[in-house]
């Protein structure tokens, strides 16, 4: 290589020569390419993209059942037939009206004929001529089967029986005395878990987990941090107060 012009060797003791220069001019030096490597690609996600959620549309309703149906089948709805308590005050309106179950004197009273009898009075109650109007209404409201539409940001929807469950907040104690904080049902409300866990390390410097809980995937934070998850869920993730059970 010396003799082409790559180097400049010198024997600096008896039997041992040294590269003391190269020419980094030299055209093969410059035609040099290095073989390419191939490029890694990671398929986790990109943490530094910003993390938007938009919290999902709960409407709850109420659903005609076997027991609210001989009402409400005079009204032309069907048993499993979904609809809002303020469609069920003015359905309900509309009977009274149609039946003169209004009372004559006292307009804030509703005289109860058979079919509203047998839904909304007890029988330990006895006998009931009439109930008022907001009375009426609330014992229907519970008479009425619970059901609740939820539609996610993707607009995903699904309608559910019952009453959507909150998310649940839990500190407890763990061998040493330590303590953790669990959070539920998360992902009801279509929150990312891992996210959520990753937020809470970075902001609370505590240790934090996703595992399986009793309903379902949890989130586990080392320490008692509710009022952190409850202004974070609030504030942040906008998720209404009615649907958070955190103890304050």
């Amino acid at each position: 290589m010396q003799s082409e012009g790559f180097l400049d060797v010198k024997e600096t003791a008896k039997g041992v020569h040294s590269v003391m220069s190269t020419n980094p001019t030299h055209d093969r030096v410059l035609g040099f390419r290095p073989w390419p490597l191939p490029v890694e690609v990671d398929s986790a996600p990109d943490d530094t993209q910003e993390y938007v959620y938009e919290p999902p549309q709960i409407v709850e309703l109420l659903s005609i059942n076997a027991q609210t149906l001989p009402l409400f089948c005079k009204l032309g709805l069907s048993k499993g037939d979904t609809l809002s308590l303020t469609e069920m005050r003015s359905l309900v309106t509309e009977y009274v009206k149609k039946n003169n179950l209004q009372h004559t004197e006292n307009k804030q009273l509703v005289v109860l004929d058979g079919v509203l009898t047998d839904m909304v009075v007890k029988k330990k109650e006895g006998y009931v001529e009439y109930l008022k109007w907001n009375i009426l209404f609330e014992r229907l409201s519970h008479a009425l089967g619970a059901v609740y539409m939820i539609t996610y940001s993707n607009g995903a929807t699904s309608v559910k029986k019952g009453t959507p469950p909150p998310i649940s907040v839990q500190v407890v104690t763990r061998s040493g005395n330590k303590k953790v904080t669990l959070i539920n049902n998360l992902d009801k409300f279509g929150i990312d878990l891992k996210i959520m866990a990753k937020e809470m390390r970075s902001t609370k410097a505590c240790s934090t987990s996703v595992q399986d809980g009793k309903t379902g995937p949890q989130v586990l934070a080392q320490g008692n941090h509710t009022a952190f998850v409850y202004k974070l869920l609030k504030e942040k993730y906008r998720i209404p107060v009615k649907y958070l059970d955190i103890p304050t």
